[in-house]
């Protein structure tokens, strides 16, 4: 039990407004919404905002499934910019006639969304926790006394809070990660650092998973990672196809270069004995979604995702 993480309020940044889309908005209204505010996800209405009738969340998953299946064809590829020269080819310009042609008809609100699962405004760390890890929500909207929706709030902010003090977690933060998530860990996935970034997003697509590491073939060192965010980018990216041509290992190297992405590649790995209290502020410090865990050889074995230690602390709060 952790009585300190069932007392300790959930800490808000107040927000003049929450980001929202009208259901009968389009996929690309949506994925345009997305580019404008800087955000990967948003709850979804019917009708107008203010009858507070949503009806799920639309998150950056939802609208990548369609992107990686073009992936996976060239001829289905517009690229916008083939001629340019390689200086500009360095860049990263959003644009949006290059999307798959069923993303400027189909309604958001026909997409298998995420629930709408609110909690109050005021509730306690442990009650997002409790929400987050049952219903295994990567963001939560928060309503006021009147209903209102007045904040969302991500798996990520969740954990700054829990680094930001340790103490919250009681004896589970000297725990290691291998203790408190459990179970033998499931083989891991793994791309080679040589092969092209195409193959990479398949293997996302064909084992519905958002992240994989990339190897190096001769070493089996980390070079970085291929995750789904990226697909995101690059299927509003003007020059699709240079970027899905390259290696990992080049796509990766360009990625780290580009601040502006937000989606920089590098991996967090940790060690065996890694203790909760650890790794938590590593995660934060880092914005990272999930952790590596490596052996004695520094070889990757498991990987830890944020859900997993959501739903880990929890089982034990």
């Amino acid at each position: 039990m952790m009585p300190a993480l069932q007392e300790h309020p959930l800490a808000l940044t107040p927000l003049g407004s929450v980001i929202a889309v009208e259901a009968s908005a389009t996929i690309q209204d949506v994925v345009q919404l997305f580019n404008k505010h800087s955000i990967l996800s948003c709850p979804v209405y019917r009708g107008s905002q203010d009858d507070n009738d949503f009806i799920g969340i639309v998150n950056v998953f939802h609208v990548v499934g369609k992107m990686m299946d073009s992936f996976a064809h060239d001829g289905s590829i517009p690229e916008v910019d083939e001629d340019a020269l390689d200086e500009s080819q360095e860049s990263f310009t959003a644009c949006f006639d290059a999307l798959p042609s069923e993303y400027s008809s189909q309604p958001v609100g026909d997409l298998p969304l995420d629930p709408f699962e609110p909690v109050e405004e005021g509730c306690s760390l442990a009650t997002m926790i409790q929400r987050m890890a049952n219903h295994k929500l990567k963001r939560v909207p928060i309503v006021n006394a009147d209903n209102k929706l007045v904040n969302f709030v991500s798996q990520s902010l969740v954990i700054r809070q829990l680094a930001a003090d340790p103490s919250l977690l009681g004896s589970l933060g000297d725990q290691t990660l291998e203790a408190v998530c459990g179970g033998q860990p499931q083989a891991l996935q793994q791309m080679s650092a040589e092969r092209k970034v195409t193959e990479a997003f398949e293997l996302l697509r064909e084992n519905h998973i958002s992240a994989v590491p990339v190897v190096d073939p001769i070493t089996e060192q980390f070079v970085g990672e291929i995750n789904v965010r990226q697909a995101y980018y690059i299927s509003i990216a003007s020059n699709k196809m240079r970027l899905l041509s390259m290696s990992c290992r080049d796509f990766i190297a360009f990625v780290n270069r580009k601040q502006k992405w937000d989606m920089a590649a590098d991996v967090l790995q940790v060690d065996q004995s890694a203790t909760m209290a650890h790794v938590l502020p590593r995660l934060a410090a880092a914005h990272q979604r999930r952790v590596y865990v490596c052996n004695e050889a520094r070889l990757p074995e498991r990987v830890v995702s944020l859900q997993d230690l959501l739903a880990a602390i929890a089982a034990h709060a």
